[in-house]
Parts: structure tokens; C-alpha cells; sequence
């Protein structure tokens, strides 16, 4: 991982559900050392009861952000 990058959703959920190699693991650890962002969805995700649900989760979120914004046609 890029630690000049923050880090992508598809690598938190890996992360939220212990898919990530040791190597892996290290190298997100690395760049959340140094990026508050990051630092603070990684203990997010550590603090969740279910970290598994974390796609799911950002799922429902991504469709209630998209149904706000979408465009309404008026009659």
C-alpha cells in the first residue's frame, strides 16, 4: 500500500473482516500512523461489535446518500 494514499474501501473490508495478508496488515498499519483520516476509520472498524457488516453498512449508506441527491422529475 501506498503510504502517500489513503487507503481504499475494497482494503477496510478486507481489513473489517480479517482478509488482509500479515504483510498487508503491516502496511496499512504504517499508513495509519501517519493519517488522521485513516487512523480514525481503522478504530472505527476496531470498535464495531460486527466488523464483518462494514460492506453492508457502507452499502445502505452509498444508497441513502444516492436516493437524496437523485434527481426528482415534477409533473
Amino acid at each position: 500500500m501506498d503510504t502517500t494514499r489513503c487507503i481504499e474501501n475494497k482494503i477496510w473490508e478486507l481489513y473489517s473482516s480479517g482478509q488482509l495478508s500479515e504483510a498487508e496488515n503491516h502496511q496499512l498499519s504504517l499508513h495509519v500512523i501517519g493519517c488522521e483520516i485513516c487512523t480514525d476509520i481503522k478504530e472505527g472498524i476496531d470498535a464495531m461489535q460486527n466488523p464483518n457488516a462494514l460492506k453492508i453498512k457502507v452499502e445502505a449508506i452509498d444508497l441513502k446518500v444516492e436516493k437524496y441527491f437523485k434527481p426528482t422529475k415534477r409533473t
